[in-house]
């Protein structure tokens, strides 16, 4: 819990922003699965979560720091052992499998980055905008996993495991000349980028230019989804009426279409809240990379800020059409153990890093 004397600088917005969060993404997972195993299995998640979110809470950025590297390296180590022992489903190997449950190392991933960076510019400021031969190691550092996680092949957690750490350099400071050079570098090997796409990443980068090229296969997806945001209209059909969702044309509603699920069911208001939500925790961790006394926490309140901020935007862009159909689960709302408690002890540190920084 929050310890005494502390709870005056405890962020009650952001706390109550990822409370309401929770409910709604239980209420429309019931809506889905009804009274199922799933449903309980989400709970018992969420349980965990605020467990989990608490933990952090009380545990000091310092200690974040000195053990960054041990974090790195037993993320990286779980990649590893993934692609050699992990639980294959569908042509993936994405999982390592326990007794009692599936672990997804890729989401845990994430913090191991973040902190890692964050360690990274702590220990290496710069007076002036780094250069090219002064991001290289971090560079190299944040390439292991995204490779690792792309061979499982998860490639839209190695999309967003580069974005983070992008946006991490980018808030660092490089010199102008290093982005036009990244930039005609990504140019030029995007070739090689395509070639090295499994044949159903190609299929669906084509289904997102034109989804009714193959409307019964790598475009059903944002087909189905599309008509049940656009069917939700204004006000939302309710759950009774919410045809897409009860007659389970969507796939996947419980993890990455939820929103698909929220936007029948609540329609354009209800989609509105929503975002207004995330919008707001959001917002409370750009206040936090503000007001953070130092380097490394600074640094982590980014990381962590735009990996929540990708996540939501990534998702959402998803089920609308207006990105390529990825894997990537709209946070504290998809069903998932991995990801659930990866947010939730994100928050937790964000949270933590606030409430010892300034009073709100």
């Amino acid at each position: 819990m929050i310890r005494a004397g502390r709870i005056t600088n405890f962020d009650w917005i952001l706390f109550l922003c990822i409370a309401l969060l929770v409910g709604i993404g239980l209420f429309t997972l019931h809506s889905i699965v009804g009274n199922s195993i799933l449903f309980y299995k989400q709970i018992l998640w969420n349980i965990i979560g605020f467990f989990v979110f608490f933990t952090c809470l009380n545990i000091p950025s310092r200690i974040w720091k000195s053990y960054s590297n041990l974090i790195y390296v037993v993320t990286i180590l779980l990649l590893i052992l993934v692609l050699v022992i992990g639980v294959e489903q569908r042509g993936v190997k994405r999982w390592i499998g326990l007794e009692i449950i599936n672990i997804q190392p890729a989401e845990f991933a994430r913090l191991g980055l973040i902190f890692m960076l964050a360690h990274f510019f702590h220990e290496h400021p710069r007076s002036t905008s780094y250069s090219a031969r002064d991001l290289l190691f971090p560079f190299l550092l944040s390439l292991l996993p995204i490779l690792l996680v792309a061979k499982e092949p998860d490639l839209s957690t190695a999309t967003l495991l580069a974005l983070i750490s992008l946006g991490m350099i980018m808030v660092a400071g490089v010199k102008k000349n290093l982005i036009f050079k990244g930039f005609i570098i990504l140019v030029l090997i995007s070739p090689f980028l395509w070639m090295s796409l499994k044949d159903y990443q190609k299929h669906r980068l084509i289904a997102f230019l034109n989804p009714h090229s193959s409307a019964t296969k790598y475009g059903y997806h944002i087909i189905q989804s599309e008509i049940a945001i656009g069917s939700g209209g204004i006000w939302g059909k309710g759950i009774k009426s919410a045809t897409q969702s009860r007659l389970h044309f969507l796939p996947v509603e419980h993890t990455d279409f939820i929103f698909s699920v929220f936007a029948e069911q609540r329609g354009f208001v209800g989609c509105l809240i929503l975002i207004f939500l995330y919008a707001s925790i959001i917002w409370r961790g750009l206040y936090v990379v503000q007001k953070a006394r130092w380097r490394f926490e600074r640094f982590t309140a980014v990381g962590i800020v735009i990996m929540f901020a990708v996540s939501v935007i990534l998702n959402i862009s998803m089920t609308m059409g207006l990105f390529p159909v990825a894997g990537i689960s709209l946070p504290l709302m998809s069903y998932g153990g991995s990801s659930t408690i990866l947010n939730f002890a994100a928050l937790g540190i964000l949270a933590s890093i606030g409430m010892r920084t300034y009073r709100y």
